[in-house]
């Protein structure tokens, strides 16, 4: 069974809803306390089970591919993550 989100009053990943991607919380505590502060929910202290689905971000906030140099070739090469970050 997949973790539901812990945004309120966001169905995402409950029993009978569709399966989405989700997000555990960044370990980073400055950009921690910035997820915790966005959801708004009072006391609220995440576990490490706490996930926000990707409901709740911008296209610009999540990754799907990385760029790597090559440096025998000089090329720059994308590649898609098979898990979005």
């Amino acid at each position: 069974m997949p973790t539901p989100c812990c945004v309120p009053n966001c169905r995402s990943n409950y029993k009978n809803t569709p399966r989405i991607s989700i997000f555990k919380f960044p370990t980073e505590e400055d950009i921690k306390r910035k997820w915790t502060s966005a959801i708004r929910r009072k006391d609220f202290v995440p576990t490490k089970y706490s996930r926000v689905c990707i409901k709740h971000f911008t296209a610009n906030d999540i990754v799907n591919s990385v760029t790597i140099y090559n440096q025998e070739t000089g090329d720059m090469v994308e590649a898609p993550l098979e898990r979005k970050r």
